[in-house]
């Protein structure tokens, strides 16, 4: 059974490239097109997947979704556009499924729509991206034991570099340390902390909830 799907993107020249790609899929179904929120909203036509701009005349594509979404919740939402990370969060919240950037190469947007109809969420390098830097914007840390555990740039790198997974070698490369000064100071971030993995010391560091490893039952944490 093929996927049905309806666009609502202002943009005519977008949505008419979006129209011939999608016709050309054997899989998809173009069951409406609309080029303001309120046509789409009027639309009768049963919709599995709806490709929506996120900036529309008359109405924000976000808010369009979660229309949508009220009228049907079986409805996916794929928004498209180039936003800010602000737009991605709230849409989130309106049960959207999928961030394709306008710079996504047309012949990925069957694939996303069969991704998002199978109950998947998808994204672009551009998205996510913009999610990790807003996401980095708000992480908070106990100040005591992070003045604790950082005693200079390098190991304030090193924590950075930590939360966005990076290898050990890589870790070492970007801030000019050799492997194993990389892993001293590793070591020793451990040992100040009272855990024995990179996890744990986040955890530890960036987790309200999660209280130094002696207070468990381990071994006091020696002095840093």
């Amino acid at each position: 059974m093929s996927i049905r799907v309806a666009i609502c993107e202002d943009d005519k020249r977008y949505l008419l490239a979006l129209v011939e790609t999608l016709r050309t899929d054997p899989g998809l179904d173009l069951v409406a097109t609309a080029r303001d929120a309120r046509t789409a909203l009027g639309l009768v036509a049963e919709v599995d997947v709806w490709l929506v701009d996120i900036r529309l005349p008359g109405m924000q594509g976000t808010d369009l979704a979660a229309e949508l979404r009220r009228a049907d919740a079986n409805t996916k939402v794929i928004l498209m556009t180039s936003f800010p990370a602000g737009y991605v969060l709230d849409s989130l919240h309106d049960g959207v499924r999928g961030f394709l950037h306008k710079d996504t190469p047309l012949a990925a947007v069957p694939a996303a729509i069969r991704s998002v109809h199978a109950g998947l969420r998808v994204g672009t390098d551009v998205v996510y991206e913009t999610l990790r830097r807003h996401m980095e914007s708000l992480i908070v840390v106990d100040p005591e034991r992070y003045e604790r555990l950082v005693g200079d740039e390098r190991d304030a790198q090193l924590l950075q570099l930590m939360r966005r997974s990076a290898s050990i070698p890589d870790m070492a490369a970007q801030i000019q340390l050799s492997v194993p000064g990389a892993k001293k100071r590793l070591t020793k971030m451990f040992r100040c902390a009272g855990v024995s993995n990179q996890q744990e010391l986040l955890n530890w560091l960036y987790d309200p909830t999660c209280g130094p490893a002696h207070l468990a039952g381990e071994p006091t944490p020696a002095l840093c």
